[in-house]
């Protein structure tokens, strides 16, 4: 492809799923960090984007078996690999039950491998990816992109934080954690965290003022 990235073949793959109504996740943490969750009728398809196709690739995808209903990999059909190479890996993804999409012309993907379908058995403890993504994924970092930025629960936080402050400026923290949801634990340990992350200036948009022994937030 043109732009020879991760990131330029991720936005292929995303907007070729988008054309087929699916509702797309990007940078999704879940024990690992999956390019690309699409979702669909309440089942979930994970997608690693690699610029070559190999073994790493399909292990990648591999693992996320149990945790999403589909798991792919997506190559440009160039760095797939010819002759025996790449008839083999073709071998092993199927296998595997490990699905195959080409990027073709920088618009195009085609669906080489067709992925298995994979049912999540709840009773074991497996949780199904969709389950934790949110708008935040849909925004936040584009599938592929190095440095970093994708979103976290702590982010989501933040974000919840910042909401609430500007809706009800002067609210106190004790009253700010019982309102929102955080990532922390419990609210005791949010009570006590929260208040130096927000006077470090790591809580965007947000700051802290002590009035007596409480402590409100107000719009930065």
């Amino acid at each position: 492809m043109r732009h020879g990235s991760e990131q330029a073949l991720a936005a292929v793959v995303v907007r070729w799923l988008e054309e087929q109504h699916w509702t797309v996740y990007q940078e999704v943490t879940a024990g690992g960090i999956a390019d690309i969750v699409a979702v669909q009728d309440r089942r979930s398809w994970v997608i690693e984007c690699k610029m070559t196709f190999g073994l790493d690739v399909l292990a990648q995808a591999s693992d996320w078996k149990g945790r999403a209903n589909w798991c792919s990999v997506a190559v440009p059909h160039r760095t797939r690999g010819r002759g025996r190479g790449g008839a083999l890996g073709e071998q092993v993804a199927r296998w595997l039950g490990v699905g195959v999409l080409l990027e073709v012309d920088d618009v195009t993907v085609r669906e080489e491998v067709p992925a298995r379908l994979w049912r999540i058995d709840g009773r074991r403890g497996a949780r199904n990816i969709r389950d934790v993504c949110n708008e935040g994924h849909r925004t936040h970092a584009a599938a592929g992109a190095s440095g970093g930025g994708r979103w976290t629960p702590f982010r989501q936080t933040c974000e919840n934080i910042a909401r609430l402050a500007l809706e009800k400026p002067g609210i106190t923290v004790k009253e700010l954690v019982a309102s929102i949801e955080h990532h922390y634990s419990t609210p005791a340990s949010a009570r006590a965290h929260l208040p130096t992350w927000i006077e470090k200036g790591i809580v965007d948009g947000v700051r802290l003022e002590r009035d007596g022994r409480a402590l409100r937030l107000y719009p930065r």
